[in-house]
Order: structure tokens, then C-alpha cells, then sequence
């Protein structure tokens, strides 16, 4: 999250995905609004927002830019996904082969999660 006016700011959530990707460990081809991530930019999505009952837990935390991240906020998800995007991201991380991190689990449950979201229509 970054604070207006202070834009070398930010504030987030470690989690491994994060962690990951900032030691290079992982690396998708986008974010999952289909974004360019790097390593100054990237940050952690909640797929079900904060103020809607959302967890900070794999499930519902996808690698996003700081900028999409802002520009949805709390706005509905389905203004902001995109079915290219997704596929891409997802694909990357069911092919993924990294130790201590399920990539195939954490598909199913970032789905699982999208779903549940897009049906509250939130």
C-alpha cells in the first residue's frame, strides 16, 4: 500500500510469495491482472479485500503491481481481471517445482477464492 504524497513509501504483507519472488526463487510471467512485476513493484493482491472478510492466507494473496493493487483498492475484482492474465499467471505457478511451496494447491485455492468473489460480485 502506498501513502499519498510519500510514493518511496509502501507498506505490505511478507508472505512466501513475496518472499519468493523478491529472492528470485519464483518468477511468473505477469501478475495477476496480467501486469509486468519486478522486483521494486511487485505486492501482495487480496483476492477478497480486507474490508470484505478477506484473510491474509495463500488462498486469497496473489502477486500483483503496487499500481494495479492501489487502482483496485476495494473495487470489484471483475473490473480488473482478465482471462489472458490469469491463465498465465495460473499456468505458471501449477508448472511450478519450487521446495516448500505448492503450486498446484495454491491454484486450486486462488481459484477456488476468484470464484467465490466473483459470485458476491465484490
Amino acid at each position: 500500500m502506498r501513502v499519498e504524497g510519500f510514493s518511496d513509501i509502501t507498506f505490505g504483507y511478507n508472505h512466501i510469495l513475496k518472499t519468493l519472488y523478491k529472492k528470485g526463487k519464483i518468477n511468473p510471467p505477469c501478475g495477476i491482472y496480467g501486469e509486468k512485476l519486478t522486483k521494486k513493484n511487485v505486492t501482495l493482491e487480496h483476492v477478497l479485500c480486507v474490508c470484505h472478510g478477506g484473510k491474509t492466507e495463500t488462498g486469497n494473496l496473489a502477486l500483483a503491481s503496487a499500481e494495479m493493487n492501489n487502482a483496485r483498492g476495494n473495487k470489484p475484482l471483475a473490473d480488473y481481471l482478465n482471462a489472458e492474465g490469469l491463465a498465465k499467471y495460473c499456468d505458471y505457478f501449477m508448472h511450478l517445482d519450487c521446495p516448500n511451496f505448492n503450486g498446484v494447491k495454491y491454484v486450486k485455492d486462488l481459484l477456488n477464492t476468484i470464484q467465490h468473489v466473483l459470485d458476491l460480485k465484490i
